[in-house]
C-alpha cells in the first residue's frame, strides 16, 4: 500500500544564546550534591565524591 506522510515542524528550532547561566552552583542528582572544590573518582567498582586537599 502506498501512503504519503506530510510532517510539519520536524526540524528543531535553534536555541537562543542569551548568555544566561550560573557558575559554581551546586548540582544534585542520584542523592549526591556536586559542589565546587570536590573531585569525582569513578571506576568499574563505583563512584566516590571527595573534597580537595
Amino acid at each position: 500500500m502506498d501512503i504519503g506522510i506530510h510532517a510539519l515542524g520536524t526540524n528543531p528550532r535553534k536555541s537562543a544564546k542569551a548568555g544566561a547561566g550560573s557558575v559554581d552552583e551546586p548540582v544534585s542528582f542520584g542523592g549526591i550534591t556536586f559542589t565546587t572544590r570536590k573531585i569525582l573518582h569513578a571506576d568499574h567498582d563505583g563512584v566516590v565524591l571527595l573534597p580537595t586537599t
